[in-house]
């Protein structure tokens, strides 16, 4: 069985920690795309590629076999008022569609 290449946008979070430990152990690749490429390598040290948004690429994407968006807002931080739930909206929506416009710009790829 060949390991997987794994990009995870949003890796920090509570879940995506205890995700990106359990691909790890099985011997995956994992790039981790954050807003804090500090706070990526404090969680994960070298054992992750660590990215920023603005570093994420066509050709990140294209030696990607697998993508997890786990990236937005905290959900349990703070109460959920109009203003609050427009940053939970709008952080996923964000991200989902800067991900999704760059695996749009390599068409339709054979499978590995």
């Amino acid at each position: 069985m060949s390991h997987l290449r794994i990009l995870v946008a949003g890796g920090t979070g509570f879940i995506g920690q205890a995700f990106i430990e359990s691909r790890l152990e099985l011997g995956d690749k994992i790039t981790v795309v954050g807003r804090d490429k500090t706070k990526i390598v404090r969680c994960f040290t070298n054992s992750v590629t660590a990215l920023q948004w603005q570093e994420l690429n066509l050709e990140t994407i294209k030696n990607t076999d697998v993508i997890v968006n786990l990236a937005g807002a905290n959900i349990g931080d703070k109460r959920w008022t109009k203003k609050r739930k427009k940053i939970i909206l709008n952080s996923r929506v964000n991200t989902t569609q800067q991900i999704a416009a760059l695996c749009a710009k390599l068409g339709k790829q054979a499978p590995r």
